[in-house]
């Protein structure tokens, strides 16, 4: 080994895993620096290798996405053609696009050349228009598409349940029913249902039609969807459900607690009366979200970029959708923690930090704490080491979503597709899978933690893609994947993600999504991986806080 590389050099002190993470990082920081490793350029063979009786279809199918062209217009076959013949003779004149990161339609407005000659646009592009320098689609593609459909509403309302209207004699009587032996009484905000302690009784209250701002609505005109530990009740105005806690307070618990794990969609005078009703001696608001900061919440200026929560009053709110908005909602969200004076809880300390920066709501103290935690599992045999140098396998998990990051993920797809050094995946459910060529879909579920983690191992996945366009509070997928012995690349400001390759050590964070892509053309990616792989595969257990001493 490397002198320089040595623990006494490093002067570290810890353990067995937090010195080989100082290692990897100190000896991929070396082959950097050394030139050791170059930018790949070795490229694999085409995918799909097809012979065509016009040569021009020939050349061009190495640069043809099938999978993308057949998902995106699955009646082709109709036509008796193939999916390349099918764009050639018709699909583009359909406005439909050969692959993810060619727009038909852009380039044929944006070169009338192109579109007078009334030939196939995706075989100028190739053949002439990238010689040329002209673009396959136009700048921040992802993002302005965004904003020309209008995605800018509010979230959809929750599934409507039976409309059973609850009063507040019959929301008492069933409550009353449920009391006995009661150890604590917990009333919790938002649609994720959250545990009791033991021996608590749990009313979940979700307001019926979401929405991204605490709502200026009278209580008795506010409806909720309540739940009590786990079964539908119904659903009840917030003046209802504060006359049924104040009547059964006498004989509830002493012990009562008020969680708000997301107020977006409330009342702020339904939340108000039955705080007022129920008199609870622990209230706590969980920052699921950054929802406390601004109505955008993973704080994304008009849904498309990161806006580094400014004030409210700064030039920059101005310019954003959400900005006359966000006084309005901050406005309500200080009436209510002036009243409650909140205990808040951050699932991580890269949200608490963020919330303390751009947040001066009053509150009684603030916290992280973590709803997982990672416990390092021994070493795997030297037998299960991979030989040899098998391709540096990238993943991206979820949904295709600018927030989640997947225009950076496109990119890369663009960029490093089809470079032999690559295998790229994403895992997401069966309805989230975006097929196309250079990238393997493995239908999983990201909630289902232990699932995933598994299919992680078995394919074997490096790096995980996590360039969220937002920070989020918590990422489940992150420690999931560093439990699947996978590191992280991250940007600068995704939030949890990019705070647990710093204090992990475990993969590298970036200030914008250019940075990224070069980190995988240039080789360094490559380099990062091939300094890691000289040490065994760092798997972990997830241990969460509602485990009984069992490790998932």
């Amino acid at each position: 080994m490397n002198p320089a590389l040595s623990c006494e050099a490093l002067r570290v002190q810890g353990t067995p895993a937090e010195l080989r993470t100082r290692l990897i990082q100190a000896a991929y920081e070396a082959a950097v620096a050394e030139g050791r490793y170059e930018a790949p350029l070795a490229r694999r063979a085409a995918s799909r290798a097809r012979l065509y009786r016009d040569g021009r279809l020939t050349l061009l199918a190495p640069y043809f996405d099938y999978a993308f062209y057949a998902d995106a217009c699955p009646d082709f076959a109709s036509s008796g053609l193939d999916e390349l013949e099918h764009y050639n003779f018709f699909g583009w004149r359909q406005s439909l696009n050969p692959t993810a990161w060619f727009d038909t339609d852009y380039y044929l407005a944006a070169h009338a050349d192109v579109r007078a000659a009334g030939d196939n646009p995706f075989w100028h592009y190739i053949f002439k228009g990238r010689a040329e320098g002209r673009s396959a689609q136009r700048p921040r593609n992802s993002e302005r598409t965004i904003l020309e459909r209008g995605l800018f509403r509010d979230a959809p309302a929750a599934a409507a349940p039976d409309p059973t209207l609850l009063g507040a004699d019959e929301l008492a009587a069933r409550l009353a029913f449920a009391l006995p032996g009661a150890q604590g009484f917990l009333y919790a905000v938002g649609a994720q249902a959250l545990a009791a302690p033991p021996g608590w009784l749990c009313l979940q209250a979700t307001p019926l039609r979401a929405a991204a701002l605490l709502k200026s609505m009278p209580a008795a005109w506010s409806q909720t969807l309540v739940t009590l530990d786990g079964e539908t009740l119904g659903v009840a105005m917030d003046a209802e459900i504060a006359k049924a806690i104040a009547v059964l307070a006498p004989s509830m618990p002493a012990a009562r607690a008020l969680v708000v794990n997301d107020a977006a969609g409330c009342s702020v005078e339904g939340l108000l009366g039955v705080e007022a009703a129920l008199e609870p001696g622990r209230r706590e608001f969980h920052l699921s979200d950054f929802g406390s900061i601004c109505p955008s919440a993973r704080l994304l200026r008009n849904d498309v970029a990161y806006c580094g929560a400014p004030p409210p009053n700064s030039p920059a709110c101005g310019v954003c959708r959400h900005g006359e908005a966000r006084k309005a909602h901050l406005a309500a969200l200080l009436r209510l923690f002036q009243r409650c004076r909140f205990a808040v809880v951050a699932p991580s300390q890269a949200a608490l930090a963020l919330w303390r920066a751009a947040s001066d709501l009053p509150h009684e103290s603030a916290e992280a704490i973590a709803p997982a935690r990672l416990e390092p599992l021994p070493d795997p045999a030297e037998d299960e080491l991979v030989a040899g140098a098998p391709p540096v396998r990238v993943a991206y998990i979820g949904a295709p979503t600018l927030a989640e990051g997947w225009p950076t993920y496109e990119r890369l797809l663009e960029s490093c597709g089809d470079l032999a050094v690559y295998a790229f995946h994403q895992f997401a459910r069966a309805a989230d899978l975006k097929p196309r060529g250079h990238l393997f879909s493995v239908e999983a579920a990201p909630e289902d933690g232990a699932s995933l983690r598994a299919k992680l191992i078995e394919r074997r996945i490096d790096l995980v893609v996590m360039a969220k366009e937002g920070p989020q509070t918590y990422s489940p997928e992150a420690i999931e994947a560093l439990a699947a012995g996978c590191d992280l690349v991250a940007l600068a400001h995704s939030g949890h993600a990019t705070w647990l390759t710093q204090t992990e050590r475990r993969g590298r964070a970036f200030d914008d999504e250019n940075e990224v892509v070069a980190f995988f053309v240039e080789g360094k990616a490559l380099a990062y991986v091939r300094e890691r792989e000289r040490f065994p595969r760092p798997l972990a257990h997830v241990r969460r806080d509602r485990d009984d001493g069992e490790a998932t």
